[in-house]
This record gives C-alpha cells, structure tokens and sequence, in this order.
C-alpha cells in the first residue's frame, strides 16, 4: 500500500494569488519509517535543543517567523539542501496540479 499526503498553496478563487498548486507525495507505507528517521536527524542537527520543528518550504525561504528569522541564511540553505537530499535518496513520487 502506498501512503498519500496532498496539500495546496494559494487560494483558487482570490485574486490576490497569482497562482493555485495542488501538490503531493506518494511513498510506499514501508519505506516513510526511512524518510522520516532522515527528517528526524536533520531537526536535530540543526535544532539541537530538541525543539520540533515543521519544515515548510515556504516559511523557510521567507524567514519571517522562528525558528527560520534568526537562522542564518547560509544555515536555512543548508537546512533546504538536506531536505531536498533527504526526499531524493529515497523512492518517492512527488506531483503537482496547477490552476491559474
């Protein structure tokens, strides 16, 4: 059985948002144990109080809120890379729809 997560960024019906995504990720139930110890790992080496952190791209990059606005960017780049090596290392289909 393969797991499924979905989520969307931007509203379909503002005109404020240039653009609505619906993107995902399907991974076979047997290997998530795998991707998330790697995720695990990460948060640890960067947050290293213990502190659970949520990693989403978007508050990431902008670096308003914490823990990202006093992260150094050189640091934030990093914590970017290592979750982009952690999906890559492992079989994963990721998928987008866009509408706009």
């Amino acid at each position: 059985m393969y797991l499924l997560y979905v989520d969307e960024s931007g509203n379909p019906d503002g005109s404020e948002d240039s653009y609505f995504v619906l993107g995902g990720i399907a991974m076979f139930e047997r290997k998530v144990y795998w991707l998330n110890d790697d995720l695990d790992k990460l948060e640890k080496q960067f947050f290293p109080s213990g502190a659970q952190v949520e990693f989403h791209a978007q508050a990431i990059l902008s670096h308003r809120d914490e823990p990202w606005h006093s992260l150094p960017s050189k640091k934030r780049n990093e914590v970017f890379d290592g979750l982009c090596t952690a999906v890559s290392g492992h079989e994963v289909v990721l998928f987008a729809v866009n509408n706009k």
